[in-house]
């Protein structure tokens, strides 16, 4: 393994992947990058990429990427796999000095328009990559680029569904679903996607999956179209950032924030997460249409009925600052939208159950 101080352009650090496909300018890892090496110069840029089986740690190719990413065919180490019950879906980011010029065509103009600003990092630009990691091993099971500077005309999910043709039919399947409310070319839908490969290609004989999340990824609406794509096998947990949640949740949960902020420290609010009914876009446009009689200073915003979740709710928690947390493996729920004290055995049987 290279020393820490090589540790350096690469923020991915010992994870691993199976293949490594380039559908347009999309980048795919799906499985096991054991061992990455690269310089602070991206002009110099390279990486050393031992691509192994995981039940005999044996390693079966190994590539150089001087002159950019070189292409194999995924079903060239088909066998490769990992094993754990729990993953995470996150943001790796593969850092580098862009500021050198780079000789390697396609891969300088990828790097140039793909890459992010990150203020506070030590590299301050990097590419962004979404990926699903095993958490006891950190395996890479699914990556995927998250599309910066991707002028394709085709959407994320597309070139993802693409790869991966076995997922294209069952996830338009499920996007057209009534209660699913995931847009079919959004990142979401690409997020769908990518958690569900692992459960159809490596399936645990538990037949449940935990996925845990930072407050990037964590919706609800995220987390029921995953539970249903994988039949009720994946639940989803984690932190959550309220100006990307939803505009249905939003409303209770920045007054349960609110709340929470005035008590003391380990005080905490369970509020259920809730789903507009099936038809809300018609009742809304005939709302909408209704308003327009009424006098601009008259006018109000659509608040549709809403129904709430089974097992699926937000825990507002005050610690040194108020963090909220969800998670769609609740071990039951009752049926009002704000709790009271008497909810803190509930909380405790469902933490005990997100397993």
């Amino acid at each position: 393994m290279p020393t820490a101080s090589e540790k350096n352009s690469w923020s991915c650090w010992g994870v691993s992947a199976n293949a490594i496909v380039d559908s347009g300018e999309s980048i795919v890892f799906d499985g096991t990058i054991s061992d990455i090496d690269s310089s602070d110069d991206f002009g110099d840029w390279h990486a050393q990429i031992a691509f192994q089986l995981d039940t005999q740690n044996e390693s079966i190719l190994s590539l150089s990427t001087d002159s950019g990413l070189t292409l194999l065919q995924k079903d060239m180490i088909r066998g490769a796999y990992a094993r754990g019950e729990e993953a995470g879906l996150f943001t790796l980011f593969f850092t580098a000095n862009f500021k050198r010029s780079c000789n390697f065509g396609q891969m300088q103009q990828w790097g140039e328009t793909g890459k992010s600003y990150l203020p506070s990092k030590t590299d301050k630009y990097a590419l962004r990559f979404y990926a699903v990691v095993v958490w006891s091993s950190l395996y890479v099971r699914s990556v995927w680029d998250n599309v910066s500077g991707n002028t394709l005309p085709t959407t994320p999910p597309d070139r993802y569904t693409a790869t991966f043709p076995d997922l294209r039919t069952p996830l338009c399947s499920t996007l057209r679903l009534p209660n699913v409310h995931v847009t079919a070319g959004s990142h979401t839908a690409l997020w769908v996607a990518m958690m569900d490969h692992q459960t159809r290609v490596m399936p645990y004989p538990s037949g449940r999956r935990l996925i845990v999340c930072d407050n990037f990824y964590t919706r609800h609406f995220l987390a029921s179209a995953l539970l249903r794509f994988t039949d009720g096998e994946t639940c989803l947990l984690g932190t959550v950032r309220l100006n990307l949640g939803d505009r249905w949740n939003k409303v209770e949960l920045a007054k349960a924030m609110e709340r929470v902020e005035q008590t003391e420290r380990d005080s905490w609010k369970l509020v259920a997460a809730v789903e507009p009914i099936s038809g809300w876009q018609v009742q809304q446009e005939q709302r909408n249409k209704q308003q327009l009689r009424l006098p601009k200073r008259s006018r109000t915003s659509y608040v549709g009925p809403v129904s709430i979740v089974n097992k699926a709710g937000f825990v507002v928690f005050k610690d040194r600052k108020v963090v909220v947390f969800y998670t769609k493996d609740l071990r039951d729920t009752v049926s009002t939208v704000r709790y009271s004290a008497q909810v803190g055995t509930l909380l405790l049987a469902a933490t005990t159950s997100v397993r």
